[in-house]
């Protein structure tokens, strides 16, 4: 979303290595996100780290396409609208993730018996003698003493 509010408020676009760093920020607010525990726990909250990831994001797209001059107006509203929009998506995934969750698991408890099963042999046919790095391979690796005697 940050790099959608830069362009269309008219600052330059990443290139891939802007692209990368904005990557390596998403996954570190995610982490920050996942692991600090007073972030899950509501709005404002989630509303904070969005703000700071649009703030961060517009520093390295700025930084990476060489963007001069203070912020303007429209740039700040872009950001602003972006985190609302990401504020809205973020709402409409945890309503519906719950019923698209049991949506899925039902999917997958009816799939089995209707996907074909690949018949596989369990030894080889008689007549068919291993490849012979298969045969060194089991001589190595089946041990040839059994079980401990009982005294």
């Amino acid at each position: 979303m940050a790099v959608a509010a830069h362009g269309s408020a008219g600052g330059g676009l990443p290139t891939a290595t802007g692209l990368y760093l904005l990557l390596g920020l998403a996954v570190s607010l995610s982490v920050v996100a996942a692991t600090v525990p007073r972030l899950r726990e509501g709005r404002p909250a989630l509303l904070a780290l969005l703000v700071t990831g649009q703030v961060a994001g517009h520093e390295v797209i700025g930084l990476d396409a060489h963007h001069q001059g203070a912020t303007s107006a429209q740039m700040l509203l872009a950001h602003a609208l972006a985190v609302l929009v990401c504020v809205q998506v973020i709402a409409l995934v945890e309503r519906l993730a719950p019923a698209s969750v049991a949506a899925l698991q039902r999917i997958v408890l009816v799939l089995p018996p209707l996907l074909p099963r690949a018949r596989v042999p369990r030894v080889l046919p008689q007549g068919v003698a291993p490849a012979p790095l298969f045969s060194a391979l089991l001589d190595v690796s089946v041990p040839r003493r059994g079980p401990p005697v009982r005294a």
